[in-house]
């Protein structure tokens, strides 16, 4: 699936009082995560430009069946999209939560947050996913029956910055958690992937791709279980969400920054990603991957005009800076690879493409070279293993290229 037309957010008032969010098709939201949906003056559905993928399918009787009674992990518990998921199993009624998460500061706040609905069938651990003999201990002691995997470094420039980092845990905490998956029979497996890992342009999206490769490698080993990735757009209202940047700019008076008029993204909500979440985990199949209907991309230049509306500023008020695509940006994002073909995934508003594995060995050759290069954190040889691998390969436009200009790079890099 290519990006298609671009869409332009619709026009708006240009003041607009204060209201609280209007959300009819999402939950509530966890104490613990802190997200731009808690900004009272400001509904971030409407930014969309699309309908709201419902989440009332998440709460029917056969997906509730599938979490009910069984002891589920979530790594990376503390963060927007793992609290909220918490939250929202905790209302399945699992034997036991277990709540993964190397930062001391969000395990505590999803751990307050979580023991009001489940008492003390919530388990808070305070594991770093890289290391393979605490991950044995967890396993062994708390026999997970199924595991989402959340947890993972998202910001392009930090990563750009610190490659040998992201690859230690995007990777190998990856590759950590699956072996002790299949070494302990979990039943399903999810994890969190990016449309960033498609053709890859930066260090995240590269590191996200091979992890797709090592759960996809890990069905092979257990073949009576399900490992699914699940791939997401930029999720509004996230932590590091691009609404927080433009709500704290827009609330200091301006400019905005936007690094370029042309760049498009791929949007989702929180509880979108998370039903996402639930459905896959549920239903999800090994060898595949899932993706929401998002619709069209949305031009962040646009999505930057609305915001300023949206908060009762003026385009005179509030000016745009445009700043230039940072180190890792693309244009634009894809949602499948070349070679993946879109199927049925039985559940409604989610596409399913088939994923083709690696080779064990070769993959298992790459790891290897990956890993004494992270070792000695021999960044060129890092970028040259993932352009070997996941046809990373960094570009960028100039940012006051035309619109027409990064349409026209969209459609060569579509060819």
């Amino acid at each position: 699936m290519r990006s298609g037309r671009l869409v332009h957010v619709l026009p708006s008032e240009s003041r607009m009082p204060p209201k609280p969010p209007d959300q009819p098709h999402s939950p509530p939201r966890s104490a613990c995560a802190t997200t731009i949906q808690a900004r009272p003056r400001l509904n971030i559905e409407r930014l969309l430009g699309r309908d709201v993928v419902g989440s009332a399918t998440t709460h029917a009787p056969d997906i509730a069946e599938m979490f009910a009674d069984k002891r589920v992990l979530v790594t990376g518990a503390g963060g927007s999209i793992g609290s909220e998921l918490c939250r929202q199993l905790a209302e399945y009624g699992p034997s036991r939560l277990i709540l993964v998460d190397n930062s001391e500061n969000n395990l505590f706040d999803i751990d307050n947050a979580i023991r009001g609905q489940i008492g003390y069938r919530a388990s808070p651990c305070l594991v770093d996913t890289r290391e393979r003999v605490s991950l044995a201990r967890l396993f062994s002691s708390e026999r997970p029956e199924v595991v989402f995997h959340a947890a993972a470094y998202k910001h392009v420039p930090m990563t750009e910055l610190h490659p040998a980092a992201a690859i230690r845990n995007n990777v190998f905490g990856t590759q950590r958690l699956c072996e002790a998956a299949v070494a302990h029979g979990v039943g399903r497996f999810v994890m969190v992937s990016t449309d960033k890992a498609v053709n890859p342009t930066n260090i995240m999206g590269a590191s996200k791709r091979l992890a797709e490769m090592v759960v996809h490698e890990h069905a092979l080993r257990a073949p009576d279980s399900q490992f699914v990735c699940v791939r997401f757009g930029n999720v509004l209202g996230s932590r590091g969400s691009v609404l927080h940047t433009f709500y704290r700019q827009i609330e200091a008076g301006g400019p905005i920054t936007v690094t370029h008029r042309g760049v498009t993204r791929f949007f989702m909500t929180i509880p979108e990603a998370v039903g996402l979440l639930i459905q896959a985990g549920a239903k999800g199949r090994s060898h595949h991957v899932l993706l929401l209907e998002m619709g069209e991309p949305v031009r962040i230049y646009d999505l930057a005009e609305r915001m300023i509306r949206a908060m009762g500023r003026t385009l005179d008020d509030i000016k745009i800076e445009l700043i230039g695509l940072r180190p890792g940006e693309k244009l634009f994002e894809e949602l499948l690879l070349d070679h993946e073909v879109t199927t049925s995934s039985g559940i409604s508003g989610v596409l399913s493409a088939v994923a083709k594995p690696m080779n064990s060995r070769l993959l298992e050759r790459v790891l290897d070279n990956l890993a004494l290069a992270v070792r000695d954190a021999d960044h060129e040889s890092i970028r040259r293993i993932l352009a070997a691998t996941t046809n990373y390969q960094p570009t960028g436009v100039p940012a006051n290229s035309s619109p027409e200009a990064a349409e026209a790079e969209r459609r060569t890099a579509s060819r």
